[in-house]
């Protein structure tokens, strides 16, 4: 869940590396059969996938729920020292504010786990897809939003980004792939014909 050497919660960092790991379980199953073991171990889903559960169920916590926006990230207002441990990093966090960046990795990341964890957890899938499409909405109604800049007091990690047509894209690519509607096929089409860095991510 923390970041980097710090223990800040950043959207668009979380879901990329959720998608390295649920992509490496839907590609490869067999290379994750054997146990870990977790305290969630329960013989049935794959211990990866409860790994990332803990993960995806921060996620969920950062959307608003009104809007269907996702909050950036969650941060200190700025890094704590190198020898400080998470335990003793009592500053208090704050929410920055909802960007297209965060919102579009969000649909893109809860629209894959909607699928890979529908054999195991059929009522999280529908939650998965339900906040992914909430999150598309929220794309749909923000056509063209500024990106991402830390507020002047937060020194933290920033993961701005100027250009959110490659969040924008993979969330797409997710949707149709999991929902199969010709709405989210036909928008991934439009952004693949234009010029962008399609594998940035912020």
């Amino acid at each position: 869940m923390h970041d980097a050497g710090d223990y800040g919660k950043y959207t668009v960092a979380a879901a990329k590396a959720l998608a390295d790991l649920l992509l490496a379980y839907d590609l490869y199953p067999s290379a994750f059969k054997e146990e870990i073991p977790l305290p969630e171990t329960d013989g049935i889903t794959p211990d990866i996938l409860h790994e990332c559960r803990f993960e995806l169920d921060w996620l969920l916590k950062m959307q608003d729920l009104e809007t269907g926006g996702v909050y950036h990230k969650l941060t200190t207002l700025n890094f704590p020292a190198l020898d400080v441990m998470p335990e003793d990093d009592l500053e208090s966090q704050y929410f920055t504010a909802v960007s297209a960046t965060a919102t579009g990795a969000f649909a893109a990341i809860m629209a894959l786990a909607s699928r890979i964890f529908k054999p195991f957890d059929p009522e999280f899938s529908a939650l998965s897809l339900e906040r992914a499409n909430k999150a598309w909405q929220w794309l749909l109604d923000h056509p063209v939003v500024p990106g991402f800049k830390n507020p002047q007091e937060v020194t933290t990690g920033e993961y701005g980004d100027s250009d959110d047509r490659d969040e924008r894209y993979w969330a797409a690519a997710e949707l149709f792939r999991t929902t199969g509607e010709a709405t989210y096929h036909q928008a991934f089409k439009k952004w693949a014909q234009e010029n962008f860095p399609k594998y940035d991510l912020g």
